[in-house]
């Protein structure tokens, strides 16, 4: 089973670590009573509580923290209105962008490239 976006990003900020269970990741299947706006909440299981994982894709709350802490900027594409940049503000060198349809799907992808270039904080 492929992880969601937003397991991606707790994981490469450090919010957990997934147990492996059979080489994927274990998911529930029964929905668990935390919510973000109504969308099941993507709980994983660690140990044997399931855990509510703020949704870095769909909440402002969960990844505005974040945005403040790495100095993103997020914008929409000049030439293309239907796809958000992200990149940090204050950076030397080479910075990766993220991208997406949504400011913070493009925040996510950011803090992705980020953690696969070893330039997370």
């Amino acid at each position: 089973m492929e992880k969601p976006l937003h397991i991606h990003v707790a994981e490469a900020v450090g919010w957990f670590r997934v147990e492996r269970v059979s080489g994927g990741i274990m998911l529930p299947d029964a929905v668990h009573p935390c919510r973000w706006k109504g969308q099941p909440p993507g709980p994983v299981v660690i140990g044997e509580k399931p855990v509510c994982v703020p949704r870095y894709d769909l909440e402002w709350a969960a990844t505005g923290p974040l945005i403040e802490r790495l100095g993103i900027d997020v914008w929409l594409d000049a030439s293309d209105q239907h796809v958000w940049l992200a990149r940090r503000g204050h950076f030397d060198g080479p910075c990766p962008e993220g991208g997406g349809p949504t400011p913070l799907t493009a925040v996510c992808n950011l803090i992705l490239a980020l953690h696969a270039a070893g330039k997370l904080p």
